[in-house]
Order: C-alpha cells, then sequence, then structure tokens
C-alpha cells in the first residue's frame, strides 16, 4: 500500500446516488478507491462518520439538486461539512461538462471510465495542502478561476467586482480541516 493509499484510507465517503443501483455502484467505487467507509446519506444522517469524509455525487442526479445539496454543504455550521470536499462522478462522456459542474462549487470530477490511480490522485489533490476557497453574495467554493483558460491579469479573472472573502483551507485526514481567512 503506498502513502496514497493510507491518505483515503483514512478518510470516509458519503454517497449521494438516484436510485438502488447507482448506490451500489457508488459503494464499489468507495471500495476501489480504498476510502476507510462508504455509506450512504441517508446513513449517513442517521449515524455521522466520525474523521474526514468526502461527498461523492452521482452525475444523474439533476443539477437542480446537485446545487441544493452543494449549498446545503456549504452553508453547515460545522466547518467538517462546509469545508469538506464535495466531488461530483460522471460515468463518462464529453469533457466539457466539467466546468458547469466546477461553478456549482464541486471541488473535483471525475470519470467513472478513468484509471482508479488517477481519480485517487485527484482526490489526494483535496488533502494536506492549502486550497484557496471563495465567498460572494451568489457563491461559496473552491476558486473556480483555476479552470479559465485566461491570463492571471484579464479583468474576467477578478471576481466581477463584488464583495468577496477568500478563505485558504488545509484538509488533513488526522487533524480535520483548517481554515484561515485570506487577505
Amino acid at each position: 500500500m503506498t502513502v496514497t493509499d493510507d491518505t483515503i484510507a483514512q478518510c470516509n465517503a458519503v454517497t449521494f446516488a438516484s436510485g438502488q443501483a447507482t448506490s451500489e455502484l457508488m459503494r464499489e467505487f468507495g471500495k476501489k478507491i480504498g476510502f476507510q467507509e462508504t455509506i450512504d446519506y441517508p446513513r449517513f444522517a442517521e449515524n455521522e462518520a466520525k474523521g474526514l469524509n468526502f461527498f461523492l455525487v452521482h452525475g444523474s442526479i439533476p443539477d437542480a439538486n446537485k446545487l441544493r445539496l452543494i449549498r446545503a454543504l456549504r452553508s453547515h455550521p460545522d466547518v467538517m461539512r462546509r469545508f469538506a470536499p464535495v466531488v461530483c462522478l460522471l460515468s463518462g462522456g464529453p469533457r466539457h461538462q466539467v466546468v458547469p459542474l466546477v461553478e456549482m462549487g464541486f471541488d473535483e470530477v471525475l470519470f467513472l471510465v478513468d484509471s482508479v490511480d488517477s481519480m485517487r490522485a485527484k482526490l489526494n489533490a483535496q488533502l494536506n495542502h492549502r486550497l484557496m476557497y471563495v465567498q460572494t453574495s451568489k457563491y461559496f467554493g473552491p476558486d473556480r478561476r483555476r479552470i479559465e483558460l485566461v491570463d492571471r491579469n484579464d479583468p474576467r479573472r477578478k471576481y466581477g467586482g463584488s464583495e468577496f472573502r477568500r478563505i485558504m483551507v488545509v484538509r488533513n485526514p488526522t487533524s480535520g480541516i483548517e481554515t484561515l481567512e485570506a487577505l
């Protein structure tokens, strides 16, 4: 087992699926990736898993429901839920689907047709280093400017002139989630 495997093995996966078959697919995905435990949201809601939880949302859930879910997580009073990694899983399809999902506030979008090692690496990128979150009147989530293919100084990369907060987030499976408002 590699260090990467150990890191994910210290985290749980909480899944949101649109039906029994999709729910089973999500549990199998969690086992392949190597999460400590993979549980469906209804079971999580009854007895919340302790530790660092990844929230995994299947792409077949309607977009309005995905957005509602992200907003509920990002407004939760517990830092461990508000800043937890929220990941969308897509069965396949065109890669251009990623941009709207990142704009919704997902931390990462994975395609289930990709290799397990590739998906595990993307999930591990959510851990043990600083990530910037942005909060505006209409958005709260990871800094989505990372997906824009424009120059760093382009005016489109400036939060649209709105009031905003930048928050640095570090997620560590053993110590939890730390936040610091950035200047």
